[in-house]
C-alpha cells in the first residue's frame, strides 16, 4: 500500500520543518550569546570591574534575543588617577610616603534585573536598567550607602558592524572582545534620576530627565571624531547631597582634600546649593583625535539656568602629547545673578562649614574658612563675561621640566568694570614667576577697588562687613593711579613685568612693596 502526501501535507511538513530548524538555530545562537556575555564578565575583571548575578536567562523568542541578568551586582575599584587627584590635594612628599595604599570601591547592586536585547544584525542592542539600585561607596573603612531610583532607564549601543566567527553572527560578542572602540552610536536616557539617603530615604539629588548622546566616526583624514549632546531637566540637588559629599571628605584619604581650598570648591560647593532649584542645563560637544596625538575637544551651546542664575558658555580645548604636552583654552564663560544670590552663597558655605567638623575656635579652622572662601564668592555685580585665550606648555629647558602658563588674551566684562590683558607673558606654575610683559587695562576702576575693598573685608571678619570699606577702597585706587602708565577717573592702564633681583614690577613700582605698604 502506497501512502502519497497531498500538496498541503508537504506545506505543512516544511513549514514544520523549518520552524524546527529555525527554533533550534535561535536557541544555538542565544545560548552562544549567553556565554559571550559571560566571557565579557569574565574580560572585565581584567579592568578591575566584577559582575556577579543570581542567573542569565534567555528570553525573546522567535524574532529577537534577549537576555536577563538577574540581581546583578557590579563591583569597581578606582582608577589611579583618582588616587594621584587626592594625593596631589596633599602637601609633602613625606607625607604621601607614609600615607598607606588609597583603597577605594564603588559597588551597585539591584534586587532587580538588567535586560539586554540585540536587533537581528547584532549591531544595536538596548539595555534596560533596573529600577532600584544600592550604591556603595567605601573609602578605606567607611561605607557611604545611597538608593538609586530610575524611571526607564535605557543604554542603547550601536556598533559599526557585527562579530562573525564561523560564518555566523556572534550576538553580543562585542562585549566579549576589544570591539568597544566600534561603537558608532550611544544613548542613554532616564525619565527620572531620584538619589536617596539609604538611612533616612531623604533626598540627595533628583533629576526630571536626562539624556546623553553621541556619534563616532572617521573624518577624510581619518581621523576618529565623536559628537554628541547632554540635556538634564529639573535637577535639584538638596541638603542631603552637601552632607553626603562631606561624609565622603571626612574618610581617612579624603578629608586632607578639604585643605586644597580649589579642590574642595569643586568637589563639594560649586551650585550644589538646595536653595539654587530646579536647573536645567544642556551642551553639545565635539572630540577629535588626530594621529599626530592631538586631541581636541569643543563645548557648544552650553546653557544652564536655575531660581539664582543663568550661564553659557563656549570652550575650545586642544591637546598636543608630541614632543612637549601643550594645553590651549580658549572661549567665554557668561553668567548673570539674581539679587540674592550672594545671600545664597554665603548661606550655603557657612552649612558647608559646619558639617566639615572642624573646630570654630582653632587656627586651623579661621585659615581654611578664609582660603575655601575667598574663591568663588566675590559679586558686586549683576552679569559678567569673561573671554579667554590661553596656552598651558612646558618650559624650553631640557633639564627642567615645569609648566607655564601664557594668557594670550583675557578680557572680564562686568555691569560695574571691565578688564582687559595682552602681551606675551608667561607665568610658571611651579613658582609662579612672572617672565615677559603683560599691559592691563582697567575701565571703571574706582568700582574694581571697592570690591576688592568689600571682599577683603568680608574674610577678616568672617564674611561681615565693616565701615572700613570705602577707605580701603581708596586706598587701592590711590595705588592703582600711583603704579598706572596711564590714568583718568575712569580707566587706568598697567604695565606688569619682571627684573631681575626686584621681582614683578607694576611700572617702576615693585611689587612685594606695594603689597607691604602701610
Amino acid at each position: 500500500m502506497t501512502f502519497t502526501l497531498t500538496f498541503k501535507q508537504r506545506l505543512l511538513g516544511l513549514v514544520g520543518f523549518a520552524i524546527l530548524t529555525y527554533t533550534l538555530c535561535w536557541f544555538f545562537i542565544a545560548n552562544q550569546a549567553r556565554h559571550q556575555i559571560i566571557n565579557g564578565i569574565e574580560l572585565m575583571k581584567k579592568r578591575n570591574i566584577q559582575i556577579e548575578y543570581a542567573d542569565i536567562k534567555l528570553s525573546g523568542y522567535p524574532f529577537n534575543i534577549s537576555l536577563t541578568i538577574n540581581k546583578p551586582q557590579i563591583r569597581a575599584n578606582y582608577f589611579p588617577g583618582l588616587r594621584q587627584l587626592v594625593e596631589a590635594a596633599t602637601s609633602g612628599e613625606s607625607s604621601k610616603k607614609q600615607r598607606p595604599p588609597i583603597h577605594m570601591q564603588h559597588t551597585l547592586y539591584s534586587p532587580q534585573s538588567i535586560t539586554m536585547c540585540s536587533d537581528a544584525l547584532a549591531r544595536k542592542y538596548s539595555i534596560y536598567l533596573p529600577r532600584e539600585i544600592t550604591s556603595t561607596l567605601q573609602v578605606g573603612d567607611k561605607e557611604l550607602v545611597a538608593l538609586l531610583n530610575l524611571k526607564n532607564a535605557k543604554l542603547t549601543l550601536e556598533f559599526g558592524h557585527a562579530v562573525v566567527k564561523h560564518g555566523l553572527i556572534e550576538y553580543f560578542g562585542q562585549f566579549a572582545s576589544e570591539e568597544w572602540r566600534d561603537i558608532q552610536r550611544l544613548s542613554w536616557k532616564s525619565d527620572s534620576i531620584i538619589m536617596q539617603s539609604s538611612v533616612d530615604r531623604q533626598p540627595i539629588y533628583n533629576a526630571e530627565r536626562f539624556l546623553i548622546e553621541m556619534r563616532s566616526y572617521k573624518t577624510k583624514d581619518e581621523n576618529t571624531r565623536i559628537e554628541g549632546s547632554y540635556q538634564s531637566t529639573k535637577s535639584q540637588c538638596s541638603d542631603g547631597f552637601n552632607a553626603y559629599v562631606n561624609a565622603l571628605m571626612n574618610t581617612e584619604y579624603m578629608h586632607q582634600v578639604k585643605y586644597n581650598a580649589v579642590l574642595y570648591n569643586v568637589l563639594s560647593e560649586i551650585l550644589w546649593w538646595p536653595k539654587a532649584g530646579l536647573s536645567n542645563t544642556s551642551f553639545n560637544f565635539i572630540t577629535e583625535m588626530n594621529s599626530d596625538s592631538t586631541v581636541e575637544l569643543k563645548i557648544q551651546n552650553y546653557r544652564s539656568q536655575d531660581a539664582l542664575s543663568s550661564r553659557s558658555m563656549e570652550l575650545s580645548a586642544q591637546y598636543k602629547s608630541k614632543h612637549k604636552p601643550i594645553i590651549h583654552l580658549a572661549g567665554y564663560y557668561a553668567a548673570r545673578y539674581r539679587s540674592d544670590w550672594y545671600d545664597v552663597a554665603l548661606e550655603h558655605n557657612r552649612h558647608i562649614h559646619d558639617l566639615a567638623h572642624f573646630d570654630s575656635s582653632s587656627s586651623d579652622y579661621t585659615e581654611y574658612f578664609q582660603s575655601s572662601y575667598a574663591i568663588p564668592h566675590l559679586h558686586e555685580y549683576e552679569y559678567l563675561m569673561a573671554k579667554f585665550d590661553v596656552e598651558i606648555r612646558e618650559t624650553k629647558h631640557k633639564q627642567d621640566k615645569s609648566k607655564v602658563l601664557q594668557p594670550r588674551f583675557f578680557q572680564l566684562r562686568t555691569d560695574r568694570y571691565n578688564i582687559t590683558t595682552g602681551g606675551n607673558a608667561t607665568l610658571s606654575l611651579k613658582d609662579l614667576n612672572l617672565s615677559g610683559r603683560m599691559q592691563m587695562h582697567i575701565s571703571g576702576y574706582p568700582a574694581l577697588a571697592q570690591d576688592i575693598a568689600r571682599y577683603i573685608n568680608r574674610i577678616d571678619t568672617k564674611c561681615v562687613g565693616n565701615q572700613d570699606a570705602h577707605e580701603n577702597a581708596n586706598v587701592f585706587t590711590t595705588m592703582l593711579q600711583k603704579v598706572a602708565e596711564q590714568h583718568d577717573a575712569h580707566n587706568v592702564k598697567l604695565n606688569i613685568h619682571n627684573i631681575k633681583n626686584k621681582g614683578v614690577m607694576i611700572g617702576k613700582h615693585p611689587l612685594h612693596s606695594l603689597l607691604t605698604e602701610e
